[in-house]
């Protein structure tokens, strides 16, 4: 078995805790995915959150910022539940990949 370097979860129900890593043991090798991204929908409509890997998160949506992206702050500053919603859309996927 092997860790994929990309995992895309679908989430079934809004207000979900999720973490921002995730840790894999196989074999006694540990394999760490962190979270890159997350979808929100609502209202046919779609945006989304970009977390660099040095934690900066940026907030787009093609109908409110065009082609640009908006910087929203460190994860680590952030409030809690900060990535659970989105004006006013909610988490739908949650992007996680592996740490190299």
């Amino acid at each position: 078995m092997s860790v994929p370097c990309l995992l895309v979860l679908a989430l079934d129900r809004s207000g979900l805790e999720y973490s921002q890593t995730l840790t894999f043991d196989v074999d006694g090798s540990l394999s760490i995915l962190k979270l890159r991204g997350v979808i929100y929908g609502g209202d046919h409509d779609f945006t989304s959150r970009y977390i660099t890997p040095t934690g900066g998160v940026w907030f787009h949506n093609g109908i409110s910022t065009g082609r640009s992206w908006v910087f929203e702050g460190d994860l680590n500053n952030l409030p809690n539940g900060h990535l659970t919603s989105a004006r006013g859309k909610i988490a739908v996927n949650l992007i996680y990949a592996q740490v190299l």
